[in-house]
């Protein structure tokens, strides 16, 4: 037996078909995990100056885990241009001070006693515990290598998940790396 849709029928199964293609292309929400809402939007702009270009940035994304434990599923920088993420680690401050940014590979040298470098993790499969409130800290140290004069990201996408969900965190600080001194001199 064939049924036809009239037009109002063909049209109420169009709008139904799209109603339910909507639901499927969701995602993680954005910014609603027990890691916080990303905070204030910052940058850092600064030369490359080794002979691999190589920088380690720590402090561009720093965050709390105010719920259950998590585990971090990947690591990724926002829209970047003449960059590439070589790796990232999860670092526990319990101190005043992050990691800091360094020309070069990451290294323990002249860190703050505050800075647990001996337990990093790498960030991708990281288990962060719930930290206290107001006191320790998880410091996102990136390692990324300028492929171009410039380099840009547009923040940092840390996907996660809990027992309770899984979550996207959105920190929104600008990275710049360049090949000469640009102090003064970032572009915006």
């Amino acid at each position: 037996m064939t049924v036809r849709l009239g037009a109002g029928g063909a049209f109420a199964g169009a709008v139904l078909a799209a109603m339910l293609l909507a639901g499927c292309g969701g995602g993680n929400p954005v910014n609603t995990g027990p890691f916080g809402n990303g905070g204030p939007p910052t940058g850092l702009c600064s030369p490359a100056e080794n002979p691999d270009r190589v920088y380690t940035a720590g402090g561009i994304a720093v965050f709390t885990n105010a719920g259950p434990a998590a585990v971090i599923d990947k690591v990724s920088l926002g829209h970047p241009h003449g960059l590439r993420l070589l790796a990232a680690y999860a670092v526990l401050i319990t101190g005043n001070e992050e990691y800091g940014n360094w020309n070069g590979f990451p290294s323990p040298r002249d860190v703050s006693a505050g800075v647990q470098w001996s337990q990093r993790q790498r960030a991708d499969g990281a288990r962060i515990p719930p930290t206290p409130r107001g006191h320790d800290l998880v410091d996102l140290v990136l390692v990324v290598k300028l492929v171009g004069k410039t380099g840009t990201a547009d923040g940092v996408d840390v996907y996660y998940h809990t027992s309770g969900g899984h979550y996207h965190l959105h920190v929104n600080n600008r990275l710049v790396l360049t090949t000469a001194r640009m102090i003064g001199k970032c572009p915006p």
